[in-house]
């Protein structure tokens, strides 16, 4: 989308490697986009087969049934947030659901299967369905795809609140939502349930994977 543009009602298909097919930058605002149909084989070196955000709002849009059966390293199949710091990015009353990726043994699951969150700057995500996101591969002992429904990175200031995120499923860690690191998002008002994650061991698992959340209260949610 064009810096400060509005697209309405747009279908974008994509059949094409190697760019993501929506960027969004410069603080637009897009409203009720489908974002559908992304397909990636071979090798992906870009993130985002759905869509890439790095400053903006997204206002009433689906991003659904993208598809990842690549070799590079991706991250997220359906929305992916590169946030720097001052920017801000806004994702609201959207919907992220069936993206997923099916890969073989020995190659990287992408981590982030419907949003990956990678937030220097700000990030809100609010009143969004983020569901049936999955990711599955034949490796015995995976190694990637963290976060079937929302992977969140990065020392910004980021925020879910008033999500639905379920049946997302990974053949790693996350089912529901993956946290990197000692971060601390804020993640209030959710309903976080019916998530699986066939490797996970961790705190709370399989809806939510994150080494903070017991010790320092950094999310709070209903669901869990």
């Amino acid at each position: 989308a064009a810096d400060g543009g509005t697209v309405l009602k747009a279908t974008y298909n994509r059949k094409d490697n190697n760019v993501s097919p929506v960027t969004v930058s410069g603080g637009a605002t897009v409203r009720r986009v489908a974002i559908t149909g992304g397909f990636v084989s071979g090798i992906f070196t870009a993130h985002g087969v759905g869509m890439t955000i790095t400053s903006g709002t997204l206002i009433d849009c689906a991003v659904t049934n993208n598809v990842y059966k690549g070799s590079g390293n991706e991250n997220a199949v359906g929305v992916y947030v590169k946030c720097d710091a001052g920017e801000a990015v806004t994702i609201t009353h959207c919907t992220i659901a069936d993206n997923y990726s099916d890969l073989g043994s020995g190659q990287l699951l992408p981590d982030g299967g419907g949003i990956y969150l990678d937030n220097s700057g700000t990030v809100l995500v609010d009143n969004c369905l983020i569901a049936n996101n999955r990711g599955y591969t034949t490796s015995t002992v995976p190694t990637k795809g963290a976060g079937a429904g929302v992977y969140i990175t990065g020392g910004g200031a980021t925020t879910v609140a008033n999500c639905t995120i379920t049946g997302n499923s990974t053949g790693y860690k996350g089912g529901g939502l993956y946290i990197n690191g000692n971060i601390k998002p804020r993640i209030m008002n959710c309903i976080i349930a019916g998530n699986e994650a066939k490797s996970d061991t961790c705190v709370n698992a399989p809806d939510v994977s994150a080494s903070s959340l017991a010790a320092d209260g950094a999310i709070t949610a209903s669901g869990l």
